[in-house]
């Protein structure tokens, strides 16, 4: 099999347990050069030839890579900020300079509510 010219090998498998439903996995690896990119999907095996479908165009949407916006993006850095108690972590984040999109997230990294306000001295997730 060929994706817009990558060399794919896909298999189902039925995964059978005793007392229970069946299940089918499906695997489809596309080689790219040296990388193999591994797909999977899972589903009831009744069900299997309503998903089959989607699965087949969600592998068969894969292509390289060549828009230089996402190829030359740097990685995101986690850096750490120590509350100073008296501050929220939505103006921790703030001060940090973080988009907004991405406070509740990291709210949720950090164990808190974007309103509440750390203790003196802990330290705080945000990104650059």
């Amino acid at each position: 099999m060929n994706i817009h010219g990558f060399a794919c090998v896909r298999q189902v498998f039925d995964v059978v347990k005793p007392n229970t439903e069946t299940l089918r996995v499906q695997f489809s690896f596309i080689r790219n050069g040296e990388w193999i990119y591994t797909f999977s999907a899972l589903s009831r095996a009744a069900s299997y030839g309503r998903y089959a479908p989607e699965f087949g165009r969600i592998v068969g949407s894969f292509q390289e890579l060549r828009d230089p916006a996402r190829l030359n993006r740097q990685p995101r850095r986690l850096k750490l900020v120590r509350a100073d108690g008296t501050q929220s972590l939505q103006q921790l984040f703030e001060r940090a300079g973080m988009n907004k999109d991405l406070w509740p997230s990291f709210a949720v990294m950090n164990g808190l509510g974007q309103e509440a306000v750390p203790p003196k001295g802990q330290l705080i997730k945000t990104v650059r």
